[in-house]
């Protein structure tokens, strides 16, 4: 049934994606911009984006979604949430980032989260960066179901810009990147600091391949891509999945 399912949305899917501009262009950000970046959990927004957070510290608020008390499996619940805790904010210190926030909601419960999630003010944001909305992750689809409620139900900027960033799932068709070749090895630290992760699997060389095969289209070493859309599409895409 869920393949059934997953085959009949997601040419749908892929049609919404084909209505944006394919053509990628940078993604620049002005030293004004305020930018959000959610991460469901400690290290997918080192894994996902860490060379963009670290190239625009200044500009970034990053939350983390969850506890992790289910991400660190040799420790015990609690210990487990302090380890992540503690893995986030070390990374958050190689990137600079100075403005960080945890909504402390268990792992694989964030859809039923929104009223935690309301509690971000997201009045003055002009980018809000989530993962892929087709991610292989309960937790990554939900961030964006909560984003899109939020963006219904709280004020925000008319221009506004959700960007989506890769973990588990790689974009279908990009429309803005951002090359971090200058700092890929702050990113590969910002990785790095996520050890109860990185002990499980090879989230580093993994997420540095797929940066480096991004950055082919483009001639240029390394890349992080996104998919650049607005609330409307966010919307359209959530009535979907």
């Amino acid at each position: 049934m869920k393949s059934l399912i997953f085959n009949h949305l997601l040419p749908k899917i892929y049609r919404l994606y084909l209505s944006i501009n394919l053509k990628a262009k940078p993604l620049r950000l002005e030293p004004s911009a305020k930018c959000l970046c959610i991460a469901p959990h400690a290290d997918d927004e080192s894994i996902g984006m860490g060379g963009t957070i670290y190239k625009f510290a200044d500009n970034f608020q990053v939350v983390c979604a969850t506890n992790g008390v289910k991400g660190a499996k040799k420790f015990d619940p609690e210990e487990a949430a302090k380890v992540r805790r503690d893995e986030f904010t070390a990374a958050m210190e190689i990137a600079n980032v100075k403005n960080i926030k945890f909504l402390d909601i268990h792992d694989k419960h964030v859809i039923e989260a929104y009223e935690t999630f309301e509690k971000l003010d997201i009045s003055d944001v002009d980018y809000i960066f989530i993962p892929n909305i087709l991610d292989q992750h309960m937790d990554h689809k939900a961030v964006a179901i909560n984003i899109n409620r939020l963006l219904k139900n709280k004020k925000h900027k008319q221009n506004i810009k959700i960007c989506m960033y890769e973990v588990w799932s790689t974009l279908p068709v990009p429309n803005a990147f951002v090359d971090i070749s200058d700092v890929i090895a702050q990113k590969r630290a910002m990785i790095n600091a996520h050890k109860s992760q990185v002990e499980l699997k090879a989230y580093t060389e993994k997420a540095i391949g797929l940066n480096s095969y991004r950055g082919l289209h483009f001639d240029i070493g390394y890349v992080e891509a996104f998919i650049a859309i607005d609330c409307k599409m966010l919307e359209n895409l959530c009535k979907i999945i």
